[in-house]
């Protein structure tokens, strides 16, 4: 039983039901819980970046690399977050796998069609619940 639930998100087993009330204070918790850990390190690290650069100080440096440090943090919990239940980093990713789609396409260069075919990389991942039960697979950008 495969439903769609998002773009890229195809849920692959539901898990527990759970309430309304139950889901919309689960959301209400990711986005306090994304502002503290993801959002606020990002500007202030920002902020002293910048006045490392006006003042050369290594304390402000210090500070630039406590705040990065939190920004990747907030990031990978935030990236964890379940698409039925939305709670906050409670997603354990049970499968990766890296993939090479093939697409083919037509190019006119002057009179003549040219096709070509084009690698897009990206990596599948399984992710289970550990709240709800649901068991998931998404598709996300490889750079490498």
């Amino acid at each position: 039983m495969k439903n769609s639930f998002n773009k890229n998100i195809e849920i692959l087993k539901k898990g527990k039901k759970l309430g309304k009330d139950e889901i919309k204070e689960n959301e209400k918790e990711t986005r306090i819980r994304m502002i503290i850990q993801y959002i606020t390190p990002l500007f202030l690290a920002i902020a002293a970046g910048i006045i490392y650069i006006i003042l050369q100080n290594i304390v402000v440096l210090v500070a630039f690399g406590i705040f990065m440090f939190l920004v990747l943090w907030g990031g990978d919990c935030s990236s964890r977050t379940c698409p039925s239940c939305k709670k906050w980093n409670s997603i354990a990713w049970v499968k990766t796998e890296r993939r090479i789609r093939e697409t083919k396409y037509t190019k006119n260069i002057l009179k003549f069609k040219i096709k070509k075919t084009k690698k897009y990389k990206y990596i599948k991942l399984g992710g289970k619940c550990k709240n709800c039960g649901c068991e998931f697979e998404t598709e996300k950008d490889r750079l490498i």
